[in-house]
Parts: structure tokens; C-alpha cells; sequence
């Protein structure tokens, strides 16, 4: 049977290829971008896909968490995966989240400001932003009947997980 450290030696070298290939990608800043050929899903419901777009954006952001972690348990002390996420929240942060309106704008390049509930979702569930910031984000959309519903039983998975990290279910 395999260790857990034994299992990430296992399978690393395949998630190093599915990570280089997300590598190709991205735009020279270190947004996920869509490519030729790409198809964008998050979920049917209605959002803002011009441009790079939040909820990936904060999907990559946990990649490269997680490549730290596994590169750590690993023994391999490669600092690049956590300067890369470090990197990619400070953009996140400057350019998706609305102070005003405390949530995430699906899409910067816009300009319409629409927010849907999924760069949302995940900001929350991967402790993003702290836990002030994410009850504010329950409250102001999650909450919200004003946010356009989920509408895939696949993302109405992680809308009832962050319910239940906010103590509603």
C-alpha cells in the first residue's frame, strides 16, 4: 500500500505535466487566459466571461498552494509555487475584488462589474480572504437573491459547502 508520502511521489510527475501544461496558459503576468480552442467552464449560470475571469483565476491561486504543499512533503524546499501564489492573490485582489461592493467581479476587463457567485464560492472554501472578509461575502452574495442562482448540480456541490462553512447548513 502507499504512504501518503509515497503516493505524491507517485503521481507527481503527472501532476507536474497537467501543471505545465497550465502553465501555457497563462498571460505573461500569470492570469489564466483562454487560448485558442479553450473552452471556459465554470458553470452554466450567468457570468461575466470577457477577459480573464475570477473564479480561475482563484482556482490557480489554490494550484499553486497546493503545489507548495506537495513539493514540501516531497522535501523539495522550491519556493516558486508560493511566490507565484503570492503574486497571483495581491493581482486578484487588485483587480476582482470590489471594496464597495465586498465580492469578486467576474471579470475586470469589462467593466460591468457583474458578480456571480463563483470566484465567490471559492474564495471562501479556500480561505482566500480571511474569515471576516468571507462572512461579509456570505452575507453580501451568497445571501444575495439579487446574484444569479447556481444552475449545475457541480457547482451547487461547492455553494453547499461554503453554506455549510458559514454555519447555515
Amino acid at each position: 500500500t502507499f504512504g501518503d508520502v509515497d503516493f505524491i511521489r507517485f503521481i507527481w510527475p503527472r501532476l507536474s505535466n497537467l501543471y505545465d501544461f497550465i502553465d501555457t496558459r497563462l498571460s505573461e503576468e500569470g492570469l489564466v487566459i483562454q487560448q485558442p480552442g479553450d473552452w471556459i467552464f465554470i458553470d452554466w449560470a450567468e457570468m461575466d466571461k470577457e477577459g480573464p475571469i475570477a473564479a480561475e483565476q482563484i482556482l490557480l491561486w489554490q494550484t499553486e498552494v497546493c503545489m507548495d504543499r506537495l513539493q514540501r512533503l516531497l522535501g523539495q524546499e522550491d519556493e516558486a509555487h508560493l511566490q507565484k501564489a503570492e503574486h497571483l492573490k495581491a493581482l486578484i485582489m487588485d483587480r476582482y475584488w470590489s471594496a464597495e461592493r465586498t465580492a469578486f467581479v467576474d471579470s475586470y476587463t469589462s467593466g460591468t462589474g457583474f458578480i456571480s457567485r463563483h470566484a465567490n464560492i471559492f474564495a471562501m472554501l479556500f480561505d482566500f480572504v480571511d474569515e471576516a472578509t468571507q462572512q461579509l461575502i456570505y452575507q453580501n452574495v451568497l445571501k444575495n437573491d439579487a446574484i444569479p442562482p447556481i444552475v449545475t448540480p457541480y457547482f451547487k456541490l461547492y455553494e453547499l459547502m461554503a453554506l455549510c462553512k458559514a454555519g447555515d447548513l
